[in-house]
């Protein structure tokens, strides 16, 4: 993620979410990834997201996998709409805020 975008979401108080998993399955490795932008103080989590998955043919091990699963969370944070995440969350505790403080 480029820095002015990791700079704006550490500006706002935000989080990154990243959650992926390796997988052996019918002899494939299988390594997927989300990413999302979040709020940890309100629990608040971005609607925008982006997910990818890498499925390798080579034979199948668990070094494969993990390396699918960090080639899956590198292509995720790559094509994500950081700034539309981020405005996403804060509107969404700004409205949190509100109802807490009317």
């Amino acid at each position: 993620m480029p820095e002015a975008q990791c700079a704006a979401v550490n500006a706002n108080r935000l989080a990154i979410s990243l959650t992926g998993m390796p997988v052996i399955s019918g002899g494939k490795n299988i390594g997927w990834a989300s990413v999302r932008i979040m709020d940890p103080d309100y629990n608040i989590v971005s609607d925008e997201g982006q997910s990818e998955t890498i499925v390798d043919n080579n034979p199948p091990s668990q070094d494969t996998a993990n390396k699918a699963m960090a080639d899956a969370a590198n292509e995720a944070i790559k094509n994500f709409d950081v700034n539309l995440a981020i405005g996403q969350v804060l509107e969404y505790r700004a409205a949190a805020q509100k109802a807490a403080h009317p």
